[in-house]
């Protein structure tokens, strides 16, 4: 079981999936990986990279509609849960790692 609240982790993920399919993504791919008492939840799309990705979570938004302020409480919601959210820009577009403790 991961040690979280449900309804807020859900708010989490509906947030990253929607931005992704803001990013234009085609495809949206989710997966886990078990790391000894730790969770690593990954969502990956294939939409539009982010230009500055060290500053989403701080205020970042590229988005044209929106101040970001999804971003900045999801990861208010990831730590709140003891748990850490990091965004990648891979060669396809965006990924993003929840770490969530098990």
């Amino acid at each position: 079981y991961i040690q979280a609240d449900y309804n807020r982790l859900k708010q989490v993920f509906y947030n990253i999936i929607k931005n992704s399919i803001e990013a234009h993504s085609k495809n949206i791919y989710i997966k886990y990986e078990l790391l000894n008492n730790l969770i690593n939840i990954i969502i990956q799309n294939d939409g539009e990279e982010a230009s500055d990705i060290d500053k989403i979570g701080d205020s970042f938004s590229s988005k044209v509609f929106g101040n970001g302020i999804g971003i900045k409480l999801s990861k208010k919601i990831i730590e709140l849960q003891n748990g850490k959210i990091k965004y990648y820009n891979n060669k396809h577009g965006v990924s993003c790692i929840i770490t969530l403790p098990l």
